[in-house]
């Protein structure tokens, strides 16, 4: 008898395991978005249930379709549009996870033209980070490796912490890493250069890691709240690129301060090296 029941509950058990492999094949929205979901349809279908009429019934409908997206993790929108979000949960394919480390990082790529070693060299010197950061108020070497930095937050907060070269590779590469205070800039983050095809100046691209930041992470997985943070980080990246672009093309970086006097404002101790720039 015991030998019966267990051949009929088997294929009863091979039926919910295909099923539950089927679905998690399926599931394409990620965690936090699967929970507002849930909660969100779930009051959608209890309010909808307790109205009367048509209007009644398209709150429970659109509430059930929630639910089922919450709970499955499953959206037929996405799948239609060959989106897969709890693979790729971040808005932009600028913003990716760190698959070694709990955390993410902010990529952007600008074409700067200028040999890769003047490049290299300019950014090297961590000194002539406030030329084209605004927020750094100042970056001292502590030795060949390792600098202090101090900046004032957009709230007026004098912030301090220590940056360590962990990759250095002339011409071509640097890396590094944050200790201390990581609120502004990240916890570390990489340059590299590389040359343009046909002598068009140097591509560069700069990465921004965030490690350990669980709740600004679980933000970017939000539809919509994501989409604005993410590019406000996105932003932020290129910004930092295009004032170093400027820097290094044109000797200074374009600003607004003293313009409505119609004098431009000329520093020359403060530009970057001239060299020669690529045509």
């Amino acid at each position: 008898m015991a030998s019966a029941k267990l051949i009929n509950r088997y294929p009863v058990m091979q039926t919910v395991e295909a099923l539950q492999r089927q679905v998690q094949t399926q599931v394409n929205v990620p965690p936090p978005e699967r929970l507002l979901s849930t909660v969100g349809g779930g009051a959608l279908a209890f309010s909808g249930l307790r109205r009367r009429g048509w209007p009644g019934a398209l709150w429970a409908v659109l509430g059930g379709v929630l639910l089922y997206r919450g709970i499955t993790g499953h959206s037929f929108v996405y799948k239609a549009l060959h989106i897969n979000r709890a693979e790729h949960p971040f808005p932009s394919i600028n913003i990716s996870s760190i698959p070694e480390r709990e955390g993410f990082k902010v990529q952007r790529t600008l074409t700067i033209r200028r040999m890769p070693q003047d490049l290299y060299t300019f950014w090297r010197d961590v000194e002539n980070t406030p030329r084209y950061i605004p927020s750094i108020q100042s970056v001292r070497k502590i030795d060949e490796k390792r600098s202090h930095w101090i900046a004032i937050s957009p709230t007026g907060q004098r912030l301090e912490w220590d940056v360590e070269i962990t990759q250095d590779q002339p011409g071509r590469l640097i890396a590094w890493q944050v200790s201390g205070n990581k609120a502004m800039l990240g916890d570390g983050g990489r340059i590299s250069f590389r040359e343009a095809p046909r002598q068009r100046g140097t591509i560069v691209t700069l990465e921004v890691e965030f490690v350990g930041h669980k709740g600004l992470q679980n933000t970017l997985e939000i539809p919509l709240l994501g989409r604005v943070t993410g590019l406000f980080l996105e932003s932020w990246v290129l910004e930092t690129l295009r004032r170093f672009k400027a820097l290094m093309e044109a000797g200074e970086v374009p600003t607004l301060a003293g313009q409505p006097t119609g004098r431009p404002i000329k520093q020359a101790s403060k530009l970057a090296p001239a060299g020669p720039t690529v045509s």
